[in-house]
């Protein structure tokens, strides 16, 4: 059975890709699609009742911790004003179907390399650690893993604040999604992966990760 799905455009129907089953339920590319992640989202975590955004870096830092702001969740949403907006992240395929890019909202890519746990900024997309993926989780949580270092976003508790890491040590992200009326973030509550990992084309070993240059 082959899946099209609406675009957002309602014009068309386009073939879902990683949605194929042989051999009873099980994926045959646990890849999610395009569509379901492309656009611009905000990367949020619920911290003790409140909902923490990841910010861009400040415009004066080329590397660091991604910092959160506090932002207001009603029925599934965040509206889109200039506050939610300057925290979205623009997520666009990448050249390998089923990876992505992240443009932040100071339109600077966010990739990472090294050792660190941190992330690093340029103003156009390159091929080594620019590279993520998203995976549901089955707490409806979403790994945005970073395919060349194989460390994954998390909300750290102990520092209030995002990093990249190779071991679960943290709260995995909600993804919210700009709807097609950009009148707001809309919960992304789509199939996933049911919280089966992606297997890049060319994996790395993790890495061992400490808290990078910037604890």
């Amino acid at each position: 059975v082959e899946l099209y799905k609406l675009n957002a455009a309602g014009t068309a129907y386009e073939k879902v890709t990683g949605a194929t089953t042989g051999g009873g339920d099980t994926p045959v590319d646990p890849t999610p699609s395009t569509g379901e992640y492309a656009g611009k989202v905000l990367l949020m975590a619920s911290v003790d009742g409140a909902w923490k955004a990841a910010t861009p870096l400040a415009s004066e830092k080329n590397y660091g911790y991604l910092q959160p702001t506090d932002v207001t969740v009603s029925g599934n949403a965040v509206a889109a004003d200039a506050t939610s907006n300057a925290l979205a992240w623009t997520v666009a395929a990448a050249s390998t179907e089923g990876q992505f890019t992240l443009l932040g909202a100071d339109n600077r890519y966010y990739y990472m390399t090294g050792t660190y746990n941190s992330f690093n900024v340029n103003g156009s997309a390159g091929t080594d650690g620019y590279a993520w993926v998203f995976t549901k989780n089955t707490d409806g949580t979403y790994a945005v893993k970073n395919v060349t270092m194989q460390k994954t976003l998390q909300y750290d508790t102990n520092y209030s604040s995002y990093g990249a890491y190779p071991d679960t040590r943290g709260l995995m992200t909600d993804l919210y999604k700009l709807n097609a009326e950009g009148t707001a973030y809309v919960k992304v509550t789509g199939a996933g992966t049911g919280g089966e990992e992606p297997t890049p084309p060319a994996p790395a070993a993790p890495m061992d990760g400490g808290m990078g240059g910037m604890y």
